[in-house]
């Protein structure tokens, strides 16, 4: 769970013109990443390592290596331990719109009461140090390796996709 987590929104208006925006933010929150894991030990749990890996596997005592010795299988040291537990703490642009209402002396020759047409974007931008796709996800739970129910597991990410980052056009018309 999150230490903390909040939000900030505003939204300015200058002649005809508006912008908002919402920021979310979480911190101290804690991902396990299954998804490393199962990167780090070749997808299938075999010894087809790729050489990224390879060249910083521990191989002697006294080695600062960042990933255990390879094994075959379940004991090559990929079991679930705190090495695949890392900081998804994030800022995100969550929404920004910017928008442009027509002066009424035009919109009332069309016989309405207001045009607006606007842009809106969501996700656009996200600033972490989280290594996996995406720190706001949440995966089906896999506690048991291979196997899925239709739990939706907080903190846990297992190739989880991530938020769509999505732009919209749009126009508002009042009669």
């Amino acid at each position: 769970n999150p230490d903390f987590w909040g939000g900030f929104s505003n939204t300015v208006s200058y002649r005809g013109f508006d912008l908002s925006f919402m920021f979310q933010f979480v911190y101290g929150n804690d991902m396990y990443n299954h998804s490393f894991q199962w990167q780090a030990a070749g997808l299938r749990w075999e010894d087809n390592h790729a050489l990224y890996y390879y060249e910083n596997f521990w191989k002697e005592p006294g080695d600062d290596a960042y990933f255990p010795q390879p094994r075959l299988y379940q004991s090559n040291g990929y079991g679930t331990s705190s090495m695949q537990i890392f900081d998804a703490s994030y800022i995100r642009l969550k929404d920004l719109t910017f928008g442009y209402t027509l002066p009424n002396r035009w919109v009332q020759r069309a016989n309405m009461d207001m045009v607006r047409v606007f842009v809106r974007g969501y996700n656009l931008l996200t600033f972490t140090n989280y290594p996996g796709y995406d720190p706001e996800t949440s995966s089906p739970n896999t506690a048991d390796v291979g196997t899925q129910s239709n739990n939706i597991q907080q903190g846990w990410d297992f190739f989880t996709a991530p938020q769509p980052r999505t732009i919209t056009f749009g126009l508002n018309l009042s009669f």
